[in-house]
């Protein structure tokens, strides 16, 4: 969020940037930065699944990761939060 946050203060005053990402988190992504992180959960299981699907390879690698210790949601939380 701050990655956004910067890049609209590049060309933007600061109170319009503030009504711009109330905006962006209220109206355009309702439910991604609420408390629960609903959508950016819903996000994480469809990345989860497309790795599964899509790179099987990969997913030969991660998949006893995920099963022993390590989930791979968490590693991919902030690329989904900041990614524009």
């Amino acid at each position: 969020m701050n990655f956004i946050a910067g890049a609209l203060l590049l060309f933007m005053d600061e109170e319009v940037v503030f009504w711009a990402l109330a905006t962006i988190v209220e109206d355009l992504l309702p439910g991604y930065f609420a408390q629960d992180l609903v959508a950016a959960q819903v996000d994480q299981l469809v990345f989860k699944h497309m790795v599964r699907v899509a790179c099987v390879a990969h997913w030969q690698r991660a998949g006893p990761l995920e099963e022993a210790c390590s989930p791979v949601l968490p590693v991919c939380t902030d690329l989904h939060m900041t990614a524009p």
